[in-house]
């Protein structure tokens, strides 16, 4: 009897961890090509779909489910569409992780057909009941995230579960290794710290402050300074675990 009731409060044990676990959602997005008829200030960049598929394999070992957009499929409405579904999912438990490479300008990220604004973005984000919102923005003027230059102004105190690092300041491109080819050095350095090389106390876990210092210090050393990552938080947010390895 005793031993049929241990087994009982096990099975009941577990099914509370099951629905309590942390589940995550990970939308990955980038555009190489571009619609010259429909965008002729975007030129291709053939770096960007590279990057975000090796960046996908690198996620999917984190991810409970995984999308990916690309090409013509990254359009305005598509983006918008998945990230709104993605950030539906998720519960109280859970977190989002969105992903973008592309082009930029002030503002707004420019998908296949026509810029998607941080004014569209940020309001999915708030309505969210993600514990954990993380995106990662690698495109030129991605720091208008948050900024003046950007014509929408929001405060990181309306979104405290939102981890935002952005590949530059509001002001500056964003630079790629010689041939255009492998990736953006942001996103490289992204990959190299989401596999553990930022880990700079060795727990294997990989805090919010570990990968964005590393990212930093990565992507200021091979632009000589000319490009320089930003993380828009609650310093709150800073010792929060991204990902173990």
């Amino acid at each position: 009897m005793k031993r049929f009731l241990f087994s009982c409060l096990l099975m009941i044990l577990g099914m509370s961890l099951s629905v309590t676990a942390q589940k995550t959602y990970t939308l990955v997005t980038a555009i190489s090509n571009y619609d010259q008829s429909l965008r002729p200030d975007c030129g291709d960049l053939p770096m960007v779909t590279v990057a975000a598929q090796n960046l996908r394999r690198v996620l999917s070992k984190h991810s409970t489910s995984l999308a990916m957009l690309t090409g013509k499929n990254a359009n305005h409405d598509n983006i918008l569409a998945k990230l709104r579904s993605v950030c539906a999912a998720a519960g109280t438990n859970d977190r989002v992780i969105f992903y973008y490479g592309g082009h930029g300008s002030p503002g707004s990220i420019c998908a296949f057909d026509k810029d998607v604004s941080f004014a569209e973005i940020i309001p999915i984000f708030k309505r969210s009941k993600a514990q954990q919102i993380i995106c990662f923005f690698e495109s030129c003027y991605s720091g208008t995230a948050i900024s003046d230059v950007s014509p929408y102004k929001w405060n990181v105190s309306e979104c405290r579960n939102l981890i935002m690092f952005t590949s530059s300041r509001p002001n500056e491109v964003s630079y790629g290794d010689g041939n255009m080819t492998v990736s953006g050095f942001f996103g490289k350095g992204l990959q190299n710290g989401l596999r553990g090389m930022c880990d700079v106390n060795k727990d294997r876990n990989i805090t919010v402050i570990e990968l964005f210092n590393y990212i930093y210090h990565y992507v200021t050393r091979r632009t000589y300074s000319h490009q320089h990552p930003q993380l828009v938080t609650s310093a709150d947010n800073f010792g929060q675990i991204l990902v173990s390895w």
